[in-house]
């Protein structure tokens, strides 16, 4: 069975220990508390993150996009920009019945938020809130076009400012270095994406993040990115949600947390987690293997 971390009243996080790998890490002040279960994750195990890569965009926009969060998305990029982008997304069938003209309308902060909610079939807005990749993969064209830089070269100077150390992307580790990183030495990283995707491309350690939590504690990141948020209300999520990370208070205590998840095909599935306490100073990183399947 697995065992459940509670991070505030009504917050919890599972931590399947019966599973292939887990490194749960907690740290307050200088002290750090680290536990494993199965086969060699540590602290400097580079690990996929998945979402936990909005944070880095969401950042990022408040660096490059501050004065532009109201604007209408369409007046920042061209009609090709988003042609390009849906096409780089996966499931290609699901996607490809929006159109530049379906973001009319739609503003920076809206993608940042995930509350442009637009039904893929239709175009239309459905809801408050719904959760799209798409919206953060738009994100960073828009970084792109408005900076002159390409997302990966905003994104390296950023982990340099965090002193991130063994922080990249997908395409900085082949599928072998990664296989026998994480353990995995028969099983299949072909289907990891080679692109710079800012929904979900990083890959990071558990010191790397650690850091990145002090990093934006330092620079009152946290109440920046959710200085502006929106109610989260589809099931899988709590709390509020804000500028690619979440917020839940609970009467006098606060947290701010996201989760990632990449599941390959024929691998491993990777799940993450990263929570900060402001009131505790305490930060928390898990991450799990849930499970490996060699390739056929």
């Amino acid at each position: 069975m697995g065992t459940t971390v509670l991070l505030l009243s009504g917050c919890v996080q599972p931590v399947h220990l019966n599973k292939n790998a887990m490194i749960m890490v907690e740290k307050r002040g200088h002290a750090m508390r680290v536990k494993t279960s199965g086969r060699g994750l540590g602290l400097d195990t580079p690990f996929l993150i998945g979402s936990l890569t909005k944070q880095f965009t969401g950042v990022l926009c408040l660096k490059h996009l501050s004065s532009l969060l109201d604007a209408d998305v369409t007046t920042r990029m061209m009609e090709q920009d988003f042609e390009s982008v849906f096409q780089s997304v996966s499931d290609v069938d699901l996607w490809e019945p929006l159109n530049f003209f379906h973001f009319k309308g739609v503003t920076v902060k809206q993608l940042l938020t995930h509350s442009a909610a637009l039904d893929y079939n239709t175009g239309e807005k459905v809801a408050k809130f719904k959760y799209q990749n798409l919206n953060f993969n738009l994100l960073g064209k828009i970084l792109e076009n408005v900076t002159g830089q390409s997302y990966t070269n905003l994104s390296r100077a950023l982990f340099q400012q965090a002193g991130m150390t063994n922080t990249g992307f997908h395409s900085d580790f082949s599928s072998i270095q990664l296989a026998k990183k994480l353990g995995y030495i028969n099983v299949c990283f072909d289907a990891l994406t080679e692109s710079m995707n800012p929904s979900g491309g990083i890959i990071s350690t558990a010191r790397d993040l650690l850091r990145w939590n002090d990093f934006l504690a330092k620079n009152n990141y946290f109440e920046q990115l959710t200085a502006y948020t929106v109610d989260a209300n589809e099931p899988e999520f709590l709390g509020r949600y804000g500028f690619g990370i979440l917020v839940l208070e609970n009467n006098k205590n606060k947290i701010f947390f996201h989760n990632g998840a990449i599941i390959l095909p024929n691998g491993p599935s990777f799940t993450s987690f990263l929570s900060y306490d402001p009131n505790r100073k305490a930060s928390t990183v898990c991450f799990e293997i849930l499970e490996a399947n060699p390739c056929e």
